[in-house]
């Protein structure tokens, strides 16, 4: 595999095949899911197609956290080991994407250079971003000194309000999110997304829950909610999300 200078798997999927296959059965604006992404192939195929026809076509890929056997693919664990990356299957994946997605812009920048753009406009550089998600256990209930506690909620908020966005399904996750309250609010459109809503009891930030009510719909995260905050205020207006 030219992008990482070794060959990491024995039979990776040829990535013009792909991109072949891509240009004769979808759309310029068709999502493609690959649910066994193995190196990324098709993430890479779809951002070059991307680059070559002008498309705006967006990928989702799988990929367990399967363990790399260092017996069998030394190389591809020998690759995560000395770029401290951990030495599973999807660290190679990620790794991929990232290194195609960044040789693409190189390319087209230079393309562009050479076919004189620069002197009259600024060439269109496709779109290589990209999210990574992990999945996690469910947070679990427990009882403390009396008391119902959360636990496995240490996570950071994105990844809070990325949860509630999957469950829902009403906004697209690539969807720019608009901080309204930092590591609390976040909106999509009308649609307000919440964790940790204990800092919206703060005197600075109290007006920011009812503006949001009675400006689009408000999910708050219901494994870090404030049940003062939440339910005791709003019952009626929000929507708590497991």
């Amino acid at each position: 595999m030219d992008l990482f200078g070794i060959s990491c798997f024995s039979f990776p999927k040829p990535t013009q095949l792909i991109k072949h296959l891509l240009l004769l059965n979808t759309k310029d604006n068709d999502i493609i899911l690959d649910f066994f992404a193995g190196s990324g192939t098709t993430g890479h195929a779809v951002m070059q197609l991307n680059a070559d026809d002008g498309g705006n076509r967006k990928y989702i890929l799988c990929q367990i956290d399967e363990p790399i056997d260092p017996k069998k693919k030394k190389e591809a664990f020998d690759f995560c080991v000395n770029n401290n990356l951990p030495p599973v299957i999807s660290s190679i994946t990620i790794e991929r994407v990232r290194r195609a997605g960044e040789k693409i812009i190189k390319e087209t920048l230079a393309d562009a250079f050479n076919e004189g753009l620069f002197k009259n406009e600024q060439p269109k550089v496709p779109d290589v971003g990209f999210k990574v998600f992990d999945t996690i256990d469910a947070p679990k209930l427990e009882i403390k000194d009396g008391q119902i506690v959360f636990k496995n909620t240490d996570n950071d908020p994105f990844s809070r309000i990325y949860n509630m966005i999957f469950s829902i399904g009403i906004d697209d996750p690539n969807s720019t999110l608009e901080c309204i309250v930092e590591d609390c609010m976040y909106k999509i459109g009308n649609n307000y997304y919440i964790t940790q809503a204990e800092i919206l009891d703060k005197t600075e930030n109290k007006e920011h829950l009812s503006n949001a009510i009675k400006q689009g719909k408000v999910f708050i995260d219901g494994w870090t909610a404030s049940i003062n905050t939440t339910l005791q205020n709003y019952k009626e207006d929000v929507k708590i999300v497991f």
